[in-house]
């Protein structure tokens, strides 16, 4: 097909293009291949199915592509579908709960060798699949997993919702995303019946209950119960703070915790109470909130039994036994149980310790934020493009205030000095009475 002229003539203009970049590589107008000058090991031929990229044709004629075949095995739980029984026959263990392999390091189990082998490699630290991207030395537990990621280098999303044509790189995770749309949560905790979108979501939930904590800090060895909050504490270490909020600066170590932050700016509370419609920033202030509805208290004290809507409280309470007190105050050194009570403390309350102060109540706080937040309480909320004026106002008042009270402290200084003085003056004088009646001097004038 290459004996036509135009194709003659547009392969040897071509030619020296090839030379000096593969991006300018001829497209046969016929099959579509892309031609590169011999030797350079640049063809490329895509599967148009999976968009996975070989470098020789015959590895594209060979690949099996799992999109090209049929999936008529659907399993009824989680509509996930199957080329062959087989398949389905294993992921339905998942549903079962039958999972007959299982880890001689963790006594975590599974439904096939595969995962298994796998997932022993968490404990080994061994990761053999090497991303091969130059800009990138990531490497992975699976190979399914590497190449997931090299999606992210290419750009591709091969799997598109039908709904909202949101992509992405794996089934797996379009499965996860159509039951945000479809609110199918099949994945059910078997000790409080919280449901989920997905298998990952519930086993790092079912380790609240257990108090599995895999994974572990190289820094501090403190120990969490998924990848994600491990490294996002890993920042506590290094520093790093990615997330910036636009409207104050502050920075954060994970996007969520920005976007919860953003809403005190903006007042945006989207997570509504049912029993009372009660508006809250995040789904997990909302949880922890209706179990004061429905009496739910999953957080048990060792100790003395005693329990608790959220862990939070629970570690508070857990230092009423063992005598911790991580809040201490910088004037006095007393230390406390919990943050709260720090402030509470007679230190911490002065008016020259808490320099900001509301105009409409004349209340004092510690620092510009609470003041801006106690405004918000006080439903005058602040212009969120006017914000940044509030602020420097409140820094200006607050400067003045402490200035000026640091002038009065340093005047009661030198009055306590001067009366200090005069009081040392009189009892030398004392003295001298005293000691010239005894040695009978005369001191009349």
């Amino acid at each position: 097909m290459f004996t036509q002229t135009p194709n003659l003539v547009l392969f040897s203009q071509q030619t020296l293009l090839c030379i000096h970049g593969n991006d300018n590589a001829y497209k046969c107008q016929q099959c579509q291949r892309l031609i590169f000058l011999s030797g350079t090991g640049t063809t490329t031929h895509k599967c148009e199915y999976c968009h996975k990229v070989f470098d020789q044709q015959s590895s594209l004629l060979s690949h099996n592509c799992p999109q090209m075949k049929p999936r008529p095995y659907k399993c009824d739980v989680c509509e996930k579908s199957f080329t062959n029984s087989q398949n389905l026959n294993t992921h339905q263990l998942i549903h079962s709960g039958i999972r007959p392999f299982k880890c001689t390091t963790c006594d975590k189990s599974f439904v096939n060798q595969s995962n298994l082998i796998t997932h022993t490699r968490i404990h080994t630290g061994d990761r053999p699949y090497q991303c091969s991207h130059s800009d990138c030395d990531k490497s992975f537990h699976s190979k399914s997993n590497l190449n997931t990621h090299t999606y992210i280098h290419q750009g591709i999303k091969p799997h598109r919702c039908d709904i909202c044509h949101k992509g992405f790189t794996n089934q797996s995770n379009l499965a996860m995303h159509t039951r945000i749309h479809s609110g199918h949560k099949p994945y059910v905790c078997q000790t409080c019946d919280k449901a989920f979108t997905n298998q990952s979501n519930l086993i790092s939930h079912s380790r609240t209950h257990t108090g599995e904590k895999p994974y572990k800090c190289e820094y501090c060895e403190k120990a969490f119960i998924n990848q994600s909050n491990l490294v996002t504490h890993r920042r506590t270490h290094t520093g790093e703070r990615p997330y910036q909020c636009t409207y104050c600066t502050k920075t954060f170590i994970n996007q969520s915790n920005l976007v919860c932050h953003t809403r005190t700016h903006t007042g945006e509370k989207p997570y509504i109470c049912e029993y009372c419609e009660k508006g809250f920033i995040n789904q997990s202030n909302l949880n922890i909130h209706i179990r004061t509805h429905t009496g739910f208290r999953p957080y048990v004290c060792e100790v003395c039994e005693k329990t608790f809507t959220n862990q939070s409280n629970l570690i508070t309470h857990g230092r009423t036994h063992s005598g911790e007190r991580p809040y201490k105050c910088n004037s006095c050194d007393k230390k406390f149980i919990t943050q709260s009570n720090l402030a509470q403390h007679s230190c911490m309350n002065s008016n020259f310790a808490k320099p900001y102060q509301c105009d409409r109540c004349s209340q004092f706080f510690v620092d510009r934020m609470h003041l801006i937040s106690h405004t918000c309480i006080e439903d005058v909320k602040p212009n969120v493009d006017n914000l940044q004026s509030q602020m420097n106002t409140a820094d200006e008042q607050a400067k003045l205030k402490m200035q000026h009270e640091q002038q009065q402290q340093l005047q009661q200084q030198q009055q306590l000095q001067q009366q200090q003085q005069q009081q040392q003056q009189q009892q030398q004088q004392q003295k001298k009475k005293t000691s010239s009646l005894v040695n009978g001097e005369d001191l009349s004038p």
